[in-house]
């Protein structure tokens, strides 16, 4: 269960209604019904497919079967920016993150998922130890992701991690590598002629849309997330297609934030209130940042369109930027995202005479930590009414596998709803590009002055 509530400084606490958006809106839902309906794989949306797409699944589910053992302690993800964002957002919504930051001996009864994205000299050496101090190769899994097959960081952590490996390992090591990329890409063949495992990455799916294909669930199924479950949840977001618009979460949400762009609010903060899904969080973020933030309209006019995105965490922000927030510019558009049914019952304040500080705040005794959650997420929320700041809640019925897939399919039809209305492309990254094309002109220099 994913409920949205909004609240808009110009209409108050009623769902904003349809009634407004464009004709041209109206239209890219129908478009939207047509790919889904008629699997139409060639279009930039093809990632709608990607919930319901079996023989893909299969191809991930085969090599999951080919790697996965039970001695394996250890899935290492080697990607950047939507290669592996959503599958930490999964992998931590789902118990990496408490695992992580509470570490038990339960905590490691399943694989343990480990990322390597941006290129840092301490965390090769770290992982490099991790891989010294294995004691058979099936106690590790390295799963190397890249679109394109050329993106320069991804290319250079494998390039070193695969090393430690076969020096650790010999050909053994190569045996337990799995490439995610195009199919006729350079990794791709490289990992062929290599002979190392590889699955297609779908050509027409870009890398932030990706979670439902086998970038994400490959290392998420080798990890022993329910990825069958995450995939129903995505499927039942997508039947909104098939409704009302009324009823589609996702449309409706987009028609929110639009309004909230026209009026000047400019900054989409992500706000979660369940620490675990922080990487959610950020994942949303590279979703809306690439998708959104265009020089150009579809019709090649600068528009300089785009939110800027932002991710809090509460409480814990609301004591370094919550005054910024109420106080501040109201530039700031907020989507509050909560678990209802999140487990209290083992962290109560005991009665009075069980107390250490009794008179300090006196209310919350036998008041559970949910309890306190609540009080405190209502709190802000008056408060942002009280400043006519716009906001929506996102209220997720349990931080689940299913439900998970729910929200992130929601929130990919909902950027892609918002491009329509500022009329861009939420499919290309022109200008993340260009980055990459001046840093292999640096390395090819062979020369440390900057460009």
């Amino acid at each position: 269960m994913v409920n949205l509530e909004i609240f808009s400084s110009d209409t108050g606490a009623e769902t904003i209604s349809a009634a407004g958006a464009s004709r041209g809106m109206e239209r890219y839902r129908e478009k939207l019904q047509r790919i889904y309906t008629a699997r139409q794989r060639e279009a930039p949306e093809a990632s709608l497919l990607a919930p319901h797409d079996e023989a893909h699944t299969a191809q991930a589910q085969e090599a999951v079967a080919q790697l996965r053992t039970s001695s394996l302690r250890y899935v290492v993800v080697i990607g950047i920016g939507g290669s592996n964002l959503g599958t930490r957002a999964v992998y931590d919504a789902l118990g990496g993150f408490h695992a992580t930051q509470f570490p038990t001996q339960d905590s490691y009864n399943t694989p343990r998922m480990v990322f390597f994205d941006t290129v840092d000299a301490q965390a090769l050496a770290r992982g490099k130890a991790l891989i010294d101090a294995l004691q058979l190769p099936e106690e590790i899994v390295m799963v190397v992701v890249s679109k394109s097959g050329n993106t320069t960081e991804t290319v250079f952590n494998a390039e070193l991690l695969i090393a430690a490996l076969t020096e650790k390992f010999g050909t053994a090591g190569k045996g337990r590598v799995v490439v995610i990329s195009e199919d006729h890409s350079p990794l791709a063949e490289a990992a062929r002629a290599a002979g190392v495992c590889v699955v297609p990455h779908p050509p027409m799916v870009g890398g932030r849309y990706s979670v439902f294909t086998a970038v994400g669930l490959v290392p998420l199924a080798l990890a022993g997330c329910d990825i069958a479950s995450l995939r129903r949840g995505a499927q039942e977001a997508l039947m909104a297609l098939e409704g009302e618009k009324e009823e589609d979460r996702a449309y409706q949400s987009a028609i929110f934030l639009f309004h909230a762009y026209q009026s000047g609010h400019r900054i989409l903060d992500f706000f979660t209130f369940s620490p675990a899904l922080e990487s959610v969080g950020k994942w949303y973020r590279q979703l809306v940042g690439e998708s959104l933030g265009k020089l150009h309209n579809v019709r090649g006019e600068v528009v300089e369109a785009g939110f800027t995105p932002t991710v809090s965490v509460g409480s814990t922000d609301l004591h370094s930027v919550g005054q910024l927030y109420l106080g501040g510019p109201k530039d700031k558009v907020t989507s509050f995202v909560t678990v209802e049914e999140e487990d209290g019952t083992a962290a109560r304040i005991p009665s009075e005479e069980g107390r250490v500080f009794p008179t300090a705040v006196e209310m919350i005794a036998d008041r559970s930590a949910s309890d306190v959650s609540r009080a405190i997420l209502m709190g802000i929320q008056g408060a942002y009414r009280e400043r006519a700041l716009p906001y929506c809640t996102w209220r997720l019925g349990a931080r689940d596998a299913h439900t998970i897939g729910v929200l992130l399919q929601i929130l990919m039809l909902q950027v892609m709803y918002v491009g329509a209305l500022l009329e861009v492309n939420a499919f290309d990254q022109p200008h993340v590009e260009r980055y990459k094309e001046i840093a292999r002109q640096v390395l090819e220099s062979r020369t440390s002055n900057d460009p």
